[in-house]
């Protein structure tokens, strides 16, 4: 989750890239934060793997929350 928050531009690939792969997690906490880093990143970047990860996401309040993110990116 903090990983979004960090203000240093060499490093926001790396970033994007284990958030992105955070969304695959088998655990739904660390699915959960890396959507939250996600939307503090606000890279629209992360659109496909974000679309990915709702189509496969079975907790509904986590695809509801990953689906507020896809909106938010969308619109940046």
């Amino acid at each position: 989750r903090w990983m979004g928050r960090i203000k240093h531009q060499p490093s926001r690939k790396m970033r994007l890239w284990l958030l992105e792969r955070g969304l695959f997690s088998n655990s739904l906490y660390i699915r959960d934060s890396a959507g939250l880093g996600i939307a503090s990143l606000n890279d629209p970047a992360a659109i496909p793997s974000l679309r990915r990860a709702i189509a496969q996401e079975k907790n509904p309040a986590l695809r509801e929350d990953l689906e507020q993110v896809l909106t938010q990116l969308e619109g940046a």
